[in-house]
């Protein structure tokens, strides 16, 4: 059986060529909503490290301020929170 060439016709190109145009249209909207969406998560994220430094100052103030105010009782605290641990690790080695 003979193979027979399709014909091209004027519109199955011109849609086609349309097809295509939409196609890159829609890939540019993409790229910018992507690009939109990874700037908004870095400042996002900007914001929150800020935040969690801004936290973490606000409690390194307060520990010395308790521990020029207290020292014996941060001494204490310290003391205590040592043997807590050192009791929790010989209890874990006990068990392996």
């Amino acid at each position: 059986m003979p193979v027979r060439k399709m014909a091209r016709s004027p519109s199955i190109v011109g849609g086609a060529e349309a097809v295509g145009e939409a196609v890159q249209k829609i890939g540019g909207r993409a790229s910018d909503a992507l690009q939109d969406a990874g700037a908004a998560a870095r400042e996002t994220l900007a914001d929150a490290v800020e935040d969690v430094r801004d936290r973490m100052a606000a409690i390194e103030d307060a520990l010395e301020e308790m521990t020029v105010d207290h020292p014996k009782t941060m001494l204490g605290l310290a003391l205590a929170a040592g043997f807590a641990l050192g009791l929790i690790y010989r209890a874990s080695r006990g068990r392996a």
